[in-house]
């Protein structure tokens, strides 16, 4: 049996078909395209044209989607921008 948190991520992202950020709606999705980078402890930050967005889950990521380029599936409703300056 395959690693859980690898099966789990594997549903709800893919590694993406081209290497450029981008956002579209999908059919009652979200789909998000970055460059996902993991810090030394696990946590995700995807790369969308410059905008960092924090990743906050539940199960860490994989290491072999570190400094890849993901397409993520989000529910609609699971989805909140909330900018900041730093």
């Amino acid at each position: 049996m395959g690693d859980r948190r690898g099966d789990l991520w594997a549903r709800n992202a893919k590694p993406a078909a081209e290497a450029a950020a981008g956002l579209q709606q999908g059919g009652h999705c979200v789909i998000v395209r970055g460059r996902l980078e993991l810090t030394a402890d696990g946590m995700g930050i995807l790369d969308l044209d410059g905008a960092l967005i924090l990743l906050d889950l539940v199960d860490p990521i994989p290491r072999e989607f570190s400094d890849t380029w993901v397409e993520l599936y989000l529910q609609r409703e699971n989805v909140a921008l909330c900018p900041y300056d730093v």
